[in-house]
C-alpha cells in the first residue's frame, strides 16, 4: 500500500472547515466540503482497490470489512453519545424519537425523517458506505481494468439521479419514490464526486508523461482551483435545486485537479499542523453536529461560534482519534489481512546468502556441479531445479518469468557423464 500523503490530509481540513463554518452560520456553501470528501474519498478508495494482492472474492470481502471498521466505531460512539444528550436535555417525545432511529443509523439503512442535527449529517456515512459496497462488487465483477469505464458510468448515471430523485427525493419526481431507498439514492446522486476520484486514480495508475505535463503547472492545477472552490463556498444558492448541484459538482471537479497537481508536480513539506487536523477531520464532522446540537450558542455572532465550536471540536477529536479511530483500524488491519495471491509455485530457500550459493546439485560420483540454485516448492516441499520449459511464477505476478535454467541440466535433471545416466540426488549439498 501507498504511504499517507499529506496534502490529502490538508484537502480534509479544508473540507472540514468549511462543513464547520456552514453550520455556523459563517460561510453560506460551506456544505460543499462534502463533494471535497466525496471526491478524495473515491480517489483513495479506488488506489486501496488497484493495490489489492488480488481480486478475489476474499480480499473484497475482507476491504468492505475493513471499511465498515474505520467508519462504524466512531459513527456508534456518535450515536449513543447523541442519545445520552437527548436523554438529559431533551423532553420524552424526541428521546423516543431518537431510539426508534438508532437501528437505521447503525446500519446504514436509516429512513427516518429529522430527529435532531447529530442525526441528520449522517447521510454522508450512508452514501459513503454503500458506495465502498456497490464500488467493489463492480470493480470485483468487472476487472480492475474497467474502472475506467466504471467511473464514467458511475457519473453518465448521477445526473439524471440529481435531477429526477435529489438530495432527500427533493427531485423532479422525487417524492414518487419509497423512502426505504434513501440510503442508496444518497450514493447515486452524488456518485459523480465519488467516481471524479477514481477516475484522478486511474490516471495516477496510467502515469503519463504527457498527463503528468498537462497538471504540473502551479498556477493553472493548484492556485486557480483553490481559488474557483473558494468563490464558489461563498455563493448563497438555494439548497438542492439544479444550480446547487452544479456547483457542488464542480467543486468535486476542482478537487480532482488538486489531486492531480499533487501527483504530477507535488508540493514539498509536511503540511504541519494543517495535515494533524485532516487525519482527524472524520471525528471533527461527527462531534461538531453534537456539540452545535447541544451546546447554547445560537445568539453568539457566527465568528464566534466557528471558534468555540471549533476549539471544542478539534480537543474532542484529537481524543476520539488516539482512542477510537486508530485502534479499531488497527483491528481490522490485523484481523483481516490481505491474501497474497495463490500463483507462486517456487520461493527462495530460506538460507542465509552465503549458504545458498553453496547450495547446488551435485553428482555423487563425479562431484560435479551444476550452473543453477535448486529451490524448494510451495507445493510439495522438495528441493527442484528450475527449467526452462517449465518457468517459474514469481510472487504478485500473473504472467511466468524467464528462468535460467541449469546448463548441463535442459529437463530438470542433472545429466552428469558418468558410467549411469541419473538423476541428480536433490537432497545432497555439494562442500567445498
Amino acid at each position: 500500500m501507498t504511504e499517507r500523503n499529506n496534502f490529502y490530509d490538508c484537502i480534509r481540513a479544508l473540507a472540514a472547515a468549511f462543513v464547520l463554518m456552514r453550520h455556523c452560520d459563517l460561510l453560506p456553501g460551506g456544505s460543499l466540503g462534502i463533494n471535497m470528501f466525496f471526491c478524495l474519498s473515491g480517489f483513495l478508495i479506488t488506489q486501496l482497490l488497484q493495490q489489492l494482492p488480488e481480486l478475489s472474492r476474499v480480499n473484497v470481502a475482507i476491504f468492505i470489512f475493513r471499511r465498515f471498521m474505520r467508519v462504524w466505531p466512531l459513527m456508534a460512539f456518535q450515536v449513543f453519545l447523541t442519545l445520552g444528550l437527548t436523554v438529559l436535555l431533551r423532553s420524552q417525545q424526541d428521546v423516543r424519537d431518537y431510539i426508534a432511529a438508532i437501528p437505521g443509523l447503525l446500519t446504514f439503512t436509516s429512513s427516518v425523517g429529522w430527529v435532531n442535527f447529530s442525526a441528520a449529517i449522517l447521510w454522508t456515512l450512508r452514501a459513503e458506505f454503500w458506495f465502498y459496497v456497490l464500488f467493489a462488487l463492480a470493480v470485483y465483477a468487472a476487472g480492475r481494468r474497467a474502472i475506467f469505464w466504471i467511473a464514467i458510468s458511475g457519473i453518465a448515471v448521477s445526473w439524471p439521479a440529481k435531477y429526477f430523485i435529489g438530495h432527500a427525493r427533493q427531485g423532479k419526481f422525487g417524492g414518487s419514490f419509497p423512502q426505504e431507498f434513501d440510503p442508496i439514492f444518497y450514493a447515486l446522486v452524488y456518485l459523480d464526486s465519488l467516481m471524479v476520484g477514481a477516475l484522478c486514480a486511474c490516471i495516477v495508475a496510467r502515469n503519463h508523461p504527457a498527463l503528468k505535463a498537462l497538471y504540473s503547472n502551479r498556477v493553472v492545477s493548484l492556485w486557480t482551483p483553490l481559488a474557483l472552490i473558494l468563490v464558489l463556498a461563498t455563493l448563497n444558492v438555494r439548497a438542492y435545486n439544479i444550480a446547487w448541484h452544479f456547483k457542488a459538482s464542480a467543486v468535486a471537479y476542482l478537487t480532482g485537479v488538486l489531486i492531480l497537481h499533487q501527483w504530477a508536480n507535488p508540493l514539498k513539506g509536511d503540511y504541519e499542523p494543517l495535515a494533524t487536523l485532516g487525519r482527524i477531520s472524520f471525528s471533527i464532522y461527527l462531534l461538531h453536529a453534537v456539540v452545535v446540537d447541544y451546546l447554547p450558542l445560537h445568539g453568539f455572532p457566527p465568528a464566534q461560534q466557528f471558534l468555540t465550536v471549533g476549539g471544542i471540536v478539534v480537543v474532542a477529536s484529537s481524543l476520539t482519534y488516539r482512542w477510537i479511530e486508530k485502534p479499531f483500524i488497527l483491528m481490522s488491519k490485523t484481523m483481516a489481512p490481505f491474501r497474497p495471491p495463490n500463483r507462486i509455485l517456487f520461493s527462495e530457500p530460506a538460507d542465509p546468502p552465503e549458504n545458498r550459493q553453496s547450495r547446488r546439485c551435485c553428482s555423487s560420483s563425479t562431484g560435479r556441479i551444476c550452473g543453477s540454485v535448486i529451490r524448494r516448492s510451495v507445493v510439495t516441499g522438495r528441493w527442484v531445479t528450475p527449467s526452462a520449459k517449465q518457468p517459474t511464477l514469481r510472487a504478485g505476478y500473473d504472467k511466468p518469468a524467464k528462468s535460467t535454467s541449469c546448463s548441463a541440466t535442459p529437463d530438470r535433471r542433472c545429466l552428469i557423464k558418468s558410467q549411469q545416466r541419473r538423476r541428480c540426488r536433490v537432497g545432497r549439498l555439494h562442500q567445498k
